[in-house]
């Protein structure tokens, strides 16, 4: 049975072994664009992971506000603030009021 790193041998340097200068030199090549093409992706998954941390930060401060309301809502909303409003004033004018005594309802 032939092994396997054989095969490779055979297939890559015609059964050539220890390659020649020309089978090494392309060896060579080829390991060096294998590096290139790691070094390059390295560098665009740091690129892509930078975007991915800035979007998940960006995501974070967005979820921190409130979400902007529809306009069934934003009706709602001012209805109801309305409505206390009208109430804390009533509150506020009935605090306020000089209370009348008995003796001031007799004289009038």
């Amino acid at each position: 049975m032939i092994s396997p790193f054989s095969q490779v041998k055979a297939a890559l340097f015609g059964g050539i072994w220890p390659p020649g200068p020309v089978a090494f030199t392309l060896l060579l090549a080829g390991l060096l664009v294998i590096a290139l093409a790691h070094v390059r992706m390295a560098r665009e998954v740091g690129r892509l992971s930078e975007r991915v941390r800035s979007q998940e930060a960006r995501l974070r401060r967005l979820e921190g506000r409130p979400r902007e309301l529809s306009e069934e809502e934003q009706a709602t909303r001012s209805r109801l603030l309305t409505e206390s409003l009208r109430r804390l004033s009533r509150l506020l004018q009935a605090v306020t009021r000089p209370k009348r005594r008995e003796s001031d309802e007799e004289l009038s």
